[in-house]
């Protein structure tokens, strides 16, 4: 007695599987696009992307200075634009980020106990980050793309 099994079509479906793994870019790219949503959003709504906490208001003092400067409508981490402009995403065969060059981004980020020639603590506000859905949606990205 003698079986033979064609595993054929298996062995080619293991190997679209492994060169769709091999170069995740097609997929990376759209995650890139999330990413940069969730920022621009978060920089929007002034919240932290993560938890959906709002930031920390401006100081009145801060207020009042902007309203001098004619920085208005006053939105936080936007007297002048420069930080939500700055953040670029990039992508490849197996990434995908978000970031930006600013230096002073990670004090607004993460916060600080004491900043520039000031004494005082600068609270953090997170514009970078993403939610247990953004990471579900994600996931169902890649898995969608896997499948395909």
């Amino acid at each position: 007695m003698k079986i033979e099994i064609d595993i054929s079509q298996a062995v080619k479906g293991l190997n679209i599987i492994q060169s769709r793994i091999n170069d995740l870019t097609p997929v990376m790219r759209p995650i890139a696009g999330l990413l940069a949503d969730i920022t621009e959003d978060a920089f929007d709504g002034q919240y932290d992307p993560s938890t959906g906490a709002g930031w920390v208001g401006l100081l009145p003092a801060t207020i009042k200075a902007r309203k001098r400067k004619g920085q208005v409508p006053i939105k936080i981490l936007q007297a002048r634009g420069e930080l939500a402009v700055s953040v670029v995403t990039e992508y490849g065969k197996d990434f995908a980020q978000i970031g930006t060059n600013k230096e002073y981004a990670a004090a607004h980020q993460f916060g600080v106990e004491s900043f520039s020639d000031r004494s005082g603590e600068l609270e953090p506000r997170p514009f970078i980050g993403y939610s247990e859905q953004d990471a579900e949606d994600i996931e169902s990205m890649v898995a969608d793309f896997l499948r395909a």
